[in-house]
């Protein structure tokens, strides 16, 4: 059967194990396997996963803390099948509850410093049933409590924003069509242009803004060239009538 289960190099390490046996027993079928076992896992495989479980382990959403706690102890259980399992792999109790406090949420551990609850001075059990108080009042309240309060705190930012935004100053009708033109470019960019009140552009892209600078420099210019010719006429007109007063 296990030669049957077996492919690719754990079955090539399987067959040279099985020779070097000799004959098909259950003694040598488990040495067989565990040479299959010690050459399909990694160097200090046990380590590592113990490691792993200490630093990065955390408690999944849908989980929980029950079930969770189940699954470390299960996976306790599992380190005697590790090749460098040795005679005693397990974990003990205080390094199991160790790993369930860090892999729960933060806010659950801030609830140990507040009510003054040291994991130390208690069983896994006692930890679990701690713990599954504020999974208790996350279910009943509708989720985190930070994340709930976040939420609420962002929707009265966004509430007050666009209040300021209702009372600001009017935009003409003849401003809004010509601000339109780069709403669909400019959205959403992080723009803000206070006189039409508007995040869809800013002063240097408002059409608007730029046809009256171009009209205020049309204006500017008619207004300049017209005294300028005026000056050299008024001079002009001054010589005559000095010219004909001395005659």
């Amino acid at each position: 059967m296990a030669h049957t289960l077996l492919r690719g190099d754990a079955l090539r390490v399987f067959n040279r194990a099985a020779l070097e046996a000799g004959m098909e027993t259950n003694e040598h079928l488990q040495q067989v396997m565990n040479a299959v076992t010690k050459h399909v896992f990694p160097r200090c495989t046990l380590a590592k996963q113990k490691r792993w479980m200490c630093r990065q382990l955390h408690k999944p959403k849908d989980m929980t803390v029950r079930q969770y706690v189940t699954a470390i102890q299960e996976m306790n259980q599992d380190f005697k099948y590790f090749p460098d399992a040795g005679d005693n792999p397990f974990l003990p109790e205080d390094e199991m509850a160790d790993v369930v406090e860090a892999g729960c949420p933060t806010v659950w551990q801030r609830e140990e410093l507040i009510q003054g609850f040291d994991a130390m001075e208690h069983s896994l059990t006692e930890l679990m049933e701690f713990f599954e108080c504020p999974e208790s009042a996350e279910q009943l309240c509708g989720g985190n409590p930070n994340q709930t309060e976040k939420s609420n705190k962002d929707r009265a930012d966004a509430n007050s924003h666009k209040r300021g935004r209702n009372q600001g100053a009017q935009v003409p009708a003849k401003s809004q069509r010509g601000c339109q033109n780069h709403s669909s470019k400019c959205k959403r960019q992080g723009k803000w242009y206070t006189l039409h009140e508007s995040d869809s552009h800013d002063v240097t892209e408002c059409e608007v803004f730029n046809v009256q600078i171009e009209s205020m420099k049309a204006s500017h210019k008619t207004k300049y060239n017209r005294n300028l010719h005026g000056g050299q006429h008024g001079s002009k007109n001054a010589s005559i009538q000095k010219d004909k007063t001395s005659s």
